[in-house]
């Protein structure tokens, strides 16, 4: 992962890298420019460390991709949504039909 990092700062990415979470797509998949934002999303996450956090924010620069809106003053967008349950990576899952305990 240090060198997927000094390779993007090499290629002028200055940003943070503030990570993402990518649990959630919503896409336009007949998109031309999500298309080829999700090809080369795909071929970072292939042929770096695989961490598909690291290379998001890095590719959405690199393609001028504008249709990304993942966080509206800090806070994660998903956490708006009517019927998007979030719930902890440490919770067991639930079986199906059953939201008892999820967090939101």
């Amino acid at each position: 992962m240090v060198r997927q990092v000094a390779g993007y700062l090499e290629d002028g990415f200055r940003h943070a890298f503030a990570l993402t979470q990518n649990n959630i797509m919503l896409r336009r998949h007949n998109d031309p420019a999500l298309m080829a934002l999700s090809e080369a999303w795909w071929a970072e996450v292939q042929s770096k460390s695989q961490r598909d956090q690291l290379s998001l924010s890095y590719v959405v620069e690199k393609t001028a991709y504008q249709g990304i809106a993942l966080f509206d003053e800090g806070q994660l967008i998903a956490r708006h949504f009517p019927g998007v349950r979030l719930r902890s990576h440490r919770t067991q899952p639930h079986a199906r039909g059953s939201h008892d305990g999820a967090l939101v």
